[in-house]
């Protein structure tokens, strides 16, 4: 695998310094209109997740299935169990539905969600899924509001690194300490996406600009998170 294809971070494209971008599907067309794409450019579809806290499904689901068929940008149609818990077994089985429905396509993201922080239903849906990995990225879902490491999140990246499966683990919203701890030397490839950089990741930068970044300071904010990463002792790629 070429250095270039893993220990990537994508995010929000309306971060400039960024060349991953990270885009809810209501914005794709806006992002074709004025993003500039470059060879470096790899656009992330996001489905829309937050929606899930008050819907049963997508309101764009035609459009993401068409954007699946058709195999031009990394997606992963999942369905986050942590949105909304009472429909957790549905989101599951959805998840699980369109991992089959799409394994023939390359850039689709093998997206495994399970019961909230419940390792044993983790292991199962990764193994339910387990013959659709080959050859893809794997999505690791229900970390985003998991801030420290804990007994779930350590059992997790023990089993990851004793099971090393398709191209590479991909994080969805993977916060920074989990990353400082679970991501210094792992035996896979890896990559996360994040907008958690948009609060301050040091005093300097609060003092500074306050707790919250701006459209105006975007990168500064952005590029001190990856610095702190770096200076855990992680490479880590956003352009």
């Amino acid at each position: 695998m070429k250095q270039t294809e893993t220990n990537l971070f994508f995010t929000d494209f309306q971060t400039n310094a960024s060349k991953f971008c990270l885009c809810q599907i209501n914005r794709y067309d806006y992002l074709l209109k004025h993003h500039k794409r470059t060879e470096k450019s790899k656009y992330m579809i996001d489905p829309g997740v937050h929606e899930l806290k008050i819907r049963y499904d997508y309101s764009r689901i035609n459009q993401l299935n068409e954007m699946a068929q058709s195999n031009k940008e990394f997606i992963s149609i999942d369905y986050p169990s942590d949105m909304n818990e009472e429909m957790s077994d549905i989101f599951i089985r959805r998840t699980n539905l369109n991992n089959q429905k799409y394994a023939n396509k390359s850039k689709y993201i093998i997206g495994i969600q399970s019961i909230r922080e419940d390792f044993q239903s983790f292991v199962k849906n990764f193994n339910y899924n387990l013959p659709l990995m080959n050859r893809h990225i794997v999505g690791i879902g229900n970390l985003c509001r998991i801030m420290r490491p804990n007994q779930y999140t350590d059992n997790l990246f023990k089993f990851l690194n004793e099971n090393i499966m398709g191209n590479r683990y991909h994080f969805f919203g993977l916060s920074l300490r989990l990353i400082k701890k679970y991501l210094q030397s792992p035996n896979f490839y890896w990559s996360v996406d994040s907008t958690k950089f948009t609060k301050t990741v040091n005093d300097s930068l609060k003092y500074q600009y306050g707790l919250n970044c701006k459209k105006e300071n975007r990168d500064i904010f952005f590029l001190e998170y990856i610095k702190s990463i770096r200076n855990s002792g992680i490479e880590i790629y956003y352009e």
